[in-house]
């Protein structure tokens, strides 16, 4: 009896055991940090600074010149293999879609079917910048610590323009009576945004605004995964047909949009975090009516609310015109 209760005892701690999975290294990354535009660092700065273990902790520095658009970057993943460790990094970025079996209905901003490719920011300035991060609960150092390849195709290492102006790359404005956004581009990007979605039959909504008889309206919450704490919201009407419920295919036309994401740029220029000298650069020869910490912008398809606290633009809304 004694041998079976032992047994029996045995098999809970293991199967105990076996649930306390190890966590993943990227999980342990705690402060990570990406320095300044360095100035003053040359060629020999470039690598592993410091790979060592302190209190149970990893602590990793490394340094590049890189495109200035890595100023924003992020730990995308940490892997091992044996003595061997490799960092991959990546930063925010759009996505696009290479359309497949195009819609016929060209009113639409939907399509049958996509691609999606990663499309990466790149600003007319490179730069040196030193990475700092922290991998707790490590017993002992790698030997080797490796950048992954994300990251070298955009390395930089033509020391003589290191100093180059940080001037970035400005796209001409959109048409402001087209779409602010690519539906799709936004919807389908999982390397930036958790998404969940609704539909509702909007028709039998009091606040609902008709846009050529489409009664079909699907809400998308748009929640970030390098700050989990922000949320934007995208509206959209949706054809009624067999592709409705598919993210991926439906065919879908913009409605409106609630934006409080850096990343998100409307018409491919205004977001959250520009200067409010800058959006009234954009915006002064539209109709616009400037209130107490809000300006308002008027085109013959969309109404657009530019909040700020009379620096910065802090929040952003733009709404189909029922009457357009």
């Amino acid at each position: 009896m004694k041998t079976i209760m032992y047994s029996i005892g045995l098999l809970v701690l293991m199967c105990s055991c076996s649930e306390q999975k190890e966590l993943a290294l990227v999980e342990k990354v705690d402060g990570f940090k990406v320095s300044e535009c360095r100035d003053n660092c040359s060629i020999d700065s470039v690598g592993i600074r410091r790979n060592e273990v302190k209190d149970g902790d990893l602590y990793i520095k490394f340094g590049y010149f890189l495109n200035c658009a890595w100023e924003d970057a992020f730990i995308k993943e940490v892997e091992e293999r044996n003595d061997t460790m490799i960092i991959h990094m990546d930063r925010p970025h759009d996505v696009d879609t290479t359309l497949v079996n195009k819609s016929v209905d060209s009113d639409f901003d939907g399509i049958e079917d996509v691609e999606i490719v990663a499309v990466y920011p790149i600003y007319d300035c490179d730069c040196f910048f030193f990475f700092n991060m922290i991998i707790e609960d490590v017993v002992q150092a790698p030997k080797v610590i490796r950048i992954a390849p994300e990251v070298d195709r955009d390395k930089f290492w033509d020391q003589s323009k290191k100093n180059a102006p940080r001037i970035k790359s400005v796209k001409g404005v959109y048409d402001l009576n087209e779409s602010p956004v690519k539906i799709k581009n936004l919807v389908l990007n999982t390397q930036l945004f958790d998404v969940t979605s609704g539909v509702t039959d909007a028709q039998y909504l009091d606040d609902f605004c008709n846009y050529k008889d489409y009664h079909l309206q699907r809400t998308y919450n748009l929640i970030s995964k390098i700050d989990s704490e922000t949320f934007s919201y995208l509206k959209v009407y949706v054809n009624d047909d067999r592709f409705k419920m598919s993210r991926r295919h439906a065919r879908e036309i913009f409605q409106s949009i609630d934006v409080n994401y850096k990343y998100i740029k409307l018409w491919n220029t205004f977001r959250v975090g520009m200067s409010l000298d800058e959006l009234m650069t954009y915006i002064s020869s539209e109709e616009y009516h400037n209130d107490t910490r809000k300006v308002t912008m008027y085109t013959s398809q969309f109404t657009s609310e530019f909040f700020h606290d009379d620096k910065i633009v802090t929040r952003i809304k733009v709404q189909r015109r029922c009457d357009s």
